[in-house]
């Protein structure tokens, strides 16, 4: 078992980076000081709810209420619910699952 922190099964805590998006991310990225697996977890929650906030403030701003703003932002949410689902899932299994782009600035972040 690795070092922790956290009083809670890594596994535990690096779905739980993912429920509240960049908040429970940030939150677990900074309480847990050792374990690798969760931090990285944590920041790759950070990133994917950043860039999904940053997308669709854009579309938003660009596209405004119009009908393919808003069918852009439907297809957006949608993908972003599945990514998210599958990374809770996969943490929750204790999977080495990342992001493809997004995993591996998670990594270099954390080290």
């Amino acid at each position: 078992m690795s070092n922790q922190t956290l009083n809670m099964k890594p596994n535990v805590a690096a779905a739980l980076s993912y429920v509240f998006g960049w908040i429970s991310g940030l939150i677990i990225f900074f309480l847990e000081k050792q374990d690798r697996y969760v931090r990285i977890h944590a920041m790759q929650s950070i990133l994917v709810s950043a860039i999904f906030t940053v997308l669709t403030a854009v579309i938003r701003f660009v596209l405004g209420w119009f009908f393919l703003g808003k069918l852009i932002l439907g297809v957006l949410s949608f993908a972003f619910f599945l990514v998210w689902l599958i990374c809770i899932v996969q943490a929750a299994s204790y999977k080495d699952f990342r992001i493809p782009f997004i995993g591996a600035i998670a990594e270099g972040i954390v080290g």
